[in-house]
């Protein structure tokens, strides 16, 4: 059996060291026993993977976009478990599997009464994930996020982590305005109250945000209502 085995170390599968192992891991059907704790430290490419065992993802290896990828064609938490961060300690970074089957690759049989399926995430095990909570889920813009631009200015202290995703709401006449980002840094400016936040890719359409604007309607009985029309991000 193996206890807490990091994969940048692993001498396993006949290979000498973990270079040549990942060399080769592409083809690789890769088994964690009953009993055995790997400890997925390096991003890493599989045919398929079995798992009756634990796979535990280490935190301290993340790559410059704060995360650790996994691929494979396939895989099975078949009695095992995938832990990612623990109740008591959430996993900081950001994880990705991704699934690589087609209809060419290898195929997942969980029972014969089952058609095989390729690009499979198969769970009759655990999968446990804690991710790190958000102190803030939403927040406006404080000013216009422009065609081209690749940040937006916010309200107040808000810092998403390198990696994790925030969302535009449209302001215009289309809800197809709405964009998706993957978050690159950001910078609170407590002197203006508010975060610079950059993103993965150019921003393609006009988000409106300001301050505050307000907008006087008639009320019911000759008064006025005044409402917030910034743009939401989160």
């Amino acid at each position: 059996e193996i206890d807490d085995w990091k994969f940048s170390e692993a001498v396993n599968a006949g290979f000498s060291t973990w270079a040549a192992m990942k060399a080769a891991s592409k083809t690789l059907d890769l088994y964690i026993p009953c009993g055995s704790v790997y400890t997925l430290d390096e991003d890493l490419e599989l045919n398929s993977l079995t798992i009756d065992g634990k796979l535990k993802f280490d935190k301290s290896h993340l790559d410059a976009n704060g995360k650790i990828t996994l691929k494979a064609n396939y895989i099975w938490v078949r009695l095992g478990e995938i832990e990612i961060g623990t109740k008591e300690a959430p996993f900081s970074g950001k994880v990705d599997i991704i699934l690589t089957g087609t209809e060419e690759t290898d195929k997942l049989t969980i029972d014969h009464g089952i058609e095989p399926t390729s690009n499979t995430l198969g769970v009759t095990g655990k999968f446990n994930a804690y991710g790190r909570v958000a102190d803030q889920a939403w927040t406006r813009l404080k000013k216009s996020a422009q065609k081209d631009e690749q940040s937006v200015t916010v309200v107040g202290k808000f810092l998403p982590l390198v990696g994790e995703q925030i969302f535009l709401a449209a302001t215009e006449k289309s809800t197809k305005e709405s964009e998706k980002f993957d978050v690159t840094g950001a910078t609170y400016d407590e002197v203006n109250d508010q975060t610079v936040i950059g993103l993965n890719s150019k921003i393609m359409y006009f988000h409106y945000g300001s301050d505050k604007l307000t907008y006087a309607v008639d009320g019911v009985n000759s008064g006025t209502a005044e409402y917030d029309l910034e743009e939401s991000t989160g």
